[in-house]
């Protein structure tokens, strides 16, 4: 499986191979790369859609996200980042914790346990 964010300056890739993941990033308005098949891709964008077409119905949005207490001012980007922590940082304290996200602006969320 592969996935795609669009973000404002730049496309962020992940393709699924053998249950790794490999992570690339291209500009905005380059060619779809050959091992990626766009139409089965999964993806969510903060920034200007690319000039290729991306399937609606594989559109991920923040209300789709499974996190509890979202502000709607929040994107799909941060919304992500802050599930991908809960599953993958230990946290036996059950302390919050801090996502930051260096894009085209530093963002920092607080995640409340």
């Amino acid at each position: 499986m592969n996935f795609l964010l669009v973000g404002n300056s730049r496309l962020h890739w992940a393709e699924n191979v053998e249950n790794e993941y490999k992570f690339f990033h291209t500009k905005i308005n380059d060619a779809v790369p050959k091992n990626i098949n766009i139409k089965k891709i999964i993806w969510a964008s903060v920034g200007k859609s690319p000039e290729f077409a991306l399937k609606k119905e594989n559109e991920i949005k923040t209300k789709d996200i499974q996190l509890s207490n979202l502000p709607d001012f929040l994107g799909v980007d941060r919304a992500l980042a802050c599930l991908a922590a809960l599953k993958i940082i230990e946290n036996p304290l059950k302390k919050d914790l801090i996502i930051a996200d260096f894009g085209t602006i530093l963002s920092i969320t607080k995640l409340n346990r």
